[in-house]
């Protein structure tokens, strides 16, 4: 038996300076799996080229939020 991971859309509000390779290939038809620690890619921020966003916090969909001074709505 294989493991398959939940999958999750892309939130519909999101940084417009968040992407991965996934992002990139696939766009808003995009999956990733809810459990971060599953993930077989990283995302990281257009700004700062980085995983870590102008704020020094890690880039990942469910962190990348309004609450972060750095955020700029898709």
């Amino acid at each position: 038996m294989s493991y398959k991971p939940e999958m999750q859309r892309i939130p519909a509000q999101r940084c417009r300076h968040i992407t991965s390779k996934g992002l990139r290939i696939f766009g808003d038809d995009y999956r990733t799996p809810v459990d971060e620690g599953s993930r077989t890619n990283d995302f990281w921020c257009q700004k700062t080229h980085n995983v870590l966003g102008p704020d020094k916090a890690l880039v990942i969909l469910s962190r990348c939020t309004p609450d972060r001074e750095c955020f700029d709505a898709l």
